[in-house]
């Protein structure tokens, strides 16, 4: 069997195991959202799900390390450099705990200077705010280290242990919420204790368990740090950090906006819609993440018919999702109902508009993410950047000309984010198209 079908063959199994965990953690996703508003009140999980999306934006401080260590951890997994693999593990690990430990630090010494209230436009006791902050800072940092492992994963080419890690820590949660709950005083604090430090309590396990079995030859070590290669993880992780911090503004900023436009409230709509219209795009995610190692793999061993092939399957396989997204639509309100509840879903009330606009935009991101792997994969982020940064630059003065001039909803928002995200549906195919014809010149191969 040739090198491309053992590819191939590896992504399918992939695929199939990456679908069935997913599917799991998609269930447990979605009996915790009700439950967890009545546990808490809507006004309360509303603002959970504004602080964890908030805390997206302090991932930049990882400045690209996990992207950029998948890409060289693969290129040296493809000519089995097992030693430099430990090397570039190792580095990685040495990097992101000094870099998360002295965030830490920092966030503990201003931490009590900051007016909570007035940043999440929260009524909340400010003594129970700063637990909660403190509570979902501390573990998010250390969820940055303990993430690592997923990375190595799926640098293995094997995302479908790594999307393990998610639903066992979502089962674990929905557990734990379902029996304790009724004795629980504070609501919101063991919500956001039990949501933060699950998945960090299951990301260091598999750790352990990974180290010491099938990746002992990879394990990090203080003997393997080696401070030189992290100009190397630097270097690539310096781009992907560019686009980190891009991507935050125009995909992880709404429930902040939403949430000073509109009120908390407003979020739990918002949420609902996104996470009911986002189980095809993360299905559709699931199916190609794979491809991303799978084409730095092709490209070092210089196999674009194999690469060709991929990307035309992909697109197939869009096409097919796209008819789901409009029986989804169809079938949305009734499925709210069920869900959520008849009464509740009057109080919050997700309009057409905001559909549409869902919809779009994942149809945005699935089709753009078919080119943007195979860009990422083999390193031509130059482009990518230069649109996102004009992307982000435009995207608060067309929330503005949206919400404020046009009197749209939360619609406004979602709109504003599919016109800045020009790169996925305009040149991320071009630009995958010249590469792979060898007709990329200039800043376009680079």
């Amino acid at each position: 069997m040739n090198a491309g079908n053992v590819r191939t063959n590896r992504i399918k199994k992939n695929v199939i195991g990456s679908l069935v965990l997913k599917s799991v953690s998609i269930l447990t996703g979605f009996i915790l959202v009700p439950i967890t508003i009545e546990f808490v009140g809507t006004a309360e999980y509303g603002l959970w799900l504004t602080v964890a999306s908030f805390l997206m934006w302090f991932g930049f401080f990882e400045i690209g390390l996990g992207n950029g260590l998948r890409n060289k951890l693969a290129v040296a997994l493809a000519n089995n450099d097992f030693e430099l693999g430990k090397k570039y593990i190792s580095t990685a690990y040495a990097l992101i705990t000094i870099i998360f430990g002295s965030l830490f630090i920092f966030y503990q010494l201003i931490s009590p200077s900051i007016n909570w209230s007035g940043v999440l436009n929260s009524n909340i006791d400010k003594a129970v705010l700063g637990s909660l902050t403190t509570i979902v800072f501390s573990f998010f940092f250390i969820r940055f280290i303990a993430k690592l492992i997923g990375i190595i994963l799926v640098a293995d080419q094997q995302p479908a242990l790594s999307n393990m890690l998610d639903p066992i820590a979502n089962v674990i949660t929905l557990v734990i919420i379902l029996v304790i709950k009724e004795n629980v005083q504070n609501p919101i604090l063991f919500l956001s204790f039990t949501m933060s430090a699950m998945p960090v309590f299951v990301m260091t396990l598999a750790s352990i368990i990974f180290f010491v079995g099938k990746y002992r030859r990879l394990a990090p070590s203080y003997k393997y740090v080696d401070f030189k290669y992290s100009r190397e993880l630097l270097s690539l992780g310096g781009q992907f950090f560019v686009l980190q911090c891009f991507s935050l503004v125009l995909f992880q900023s709404t429930n902040f906006i939403t949430i000073h436009l509109f009120g908390p409230e407003e979020v739990v709509s918002y949420s609902i819609a996104f996470k009911y219209f986002s189980v095809l795009n993360m299905a559709f995610t699931m199916m190609n993440e794979p491809y991303w190692s799978a084409y730095t793999e092709a490209w070092e061993k210089n196999d674009i018919f194999w690469i060709k092939n991929a990307i035309n399957s992909q697109i197939k396989i869009f096409a097919a999702f796209m008819v789901g997204y409009i029986v989804m639509t169809i079938f949305s309100d009734v499925f709210f109902r069920i869900w959520i509840g008849i009464d509740r879903m009057e109080a919050l009330h997700v309009g057409w508009p905001l559909k549409i606009a869902l919809v779009c935009n994942f149809a945005v991101l699935s089709f753009g993410r078919i080119f943007i792997l195979f860009t990422n994969g083999i390193g031509k982020l130059k482009v990518q950047i230069l649109c996102l940064f004009f992307g982000a630059l435009i995207f608060i003065p067309l929330v503005y000309i949206f919400v404020k001039i046009l009197n749209m909803g939360v619609e406004g928002i979602v709109i504003a984010s599919i016109f800045s995200n020009f790169y996925s549906f305009i040149i991320a195919p071009a630009q995958y198209g010249m590469i792979i014809n060898g007709k990329a010149n200039g800043i376009w191969n680079k």
